[in-house]
């Protein structure tokens, strides 16, 4: 995986241009898969010359990590945002949730699982991209959530569960809605509907992972 570290750590920070590129980028990749994306389109989109893109990306997987990272970033940066916003552990747990169910259905994120999936045979490492700057690192604020809940008496998690934990929630709030939400572009998930399985979510992780004390105050 030392390639896939290269292009991590190599996609470029700064660059008058860059946001342009990646969201034209962004958009080719979506309408033709990694594979039958052009760098002559790609430029075309972005409204940069080639030269220019490739001095920013000199080759297309560095700039389909570059693209897959900001991405997951944008929404991790939300994540953090809501979790830090939080007084009260079990309001922040139904925030992480309602966060995650959102994640899951979002807009921006959808397009992008169901394209490293599609590529994920014949261009593993676009996959693995995918899911160590997006689900991982969302498993690891929730865990480091889950941590600070449990050190203010709210949940009962051992040290070496936080991550497993983690999963946990993450998995509860994968529902139908998300299917239906992946296989079914028609598929318009209500603020009700996300309400719904975030409370649901909640509800068995707590009966799980809750102290005495909030299980008796959900009780």
């Amino acid at each position: 995986m030392d390639g896939l570290t290269d292009m991590l750590d190599d996609a470029p920070k700064l660059g008058r241009k860059v946001p342009q590129v990646l969201q034209g980028a962004r958009k080719v990749f979506l309408d033709h898969g990694f594979e039958g994306a052009s760098v002559d389109d790609i430029a075309r989109e972005s409204g940069v010359s080639k030269a220019t893109l490739y001095s920013y990306f000199p080759d297309k997987e560095k700039l389909f990590a570059a693209v897959i990272q900001q991405s997951c970033e944008a929404q991790v940066a939300d994540l953090k945002v809501t979790l830090s916003a939080k007084q009260c552990p079990i309001d922040g747990l139904h925030a992480a949730a309602r966060s995650v169910v959102r994640l899951m259905l979002s807009k921006n994120m959808i397009p992008l699982f169901r394209l490293c999936v599609a590529e994920a045979t014949r261009f593993p490492d676009l996959g693995f991209i995918f899911y160590t700057t997006g689900p991982k690192v969302w498993r690891s604020e929730v865990a480091e959530f889950l941590r600070k809940a449990t050190a203010r008496g709210a949940l009962v998690i051992a040290e070496d569960d936080f991550d497993l934990a983690a999963e946990h929630l993450t998995a509860l709030c994968k529902t139908d809605v998300f299917y239906q939400n992946m296989f079914c572009d028609s598929f318009k998930p209500s603020k009700e509907d996300i309400d719904a399985v975030a409370q649901q979510a909640v509800e068995t992780f707590l009966a799980r992972f809750g102290s005495d004390h909030v299980k008796a105050a959900q009780g």
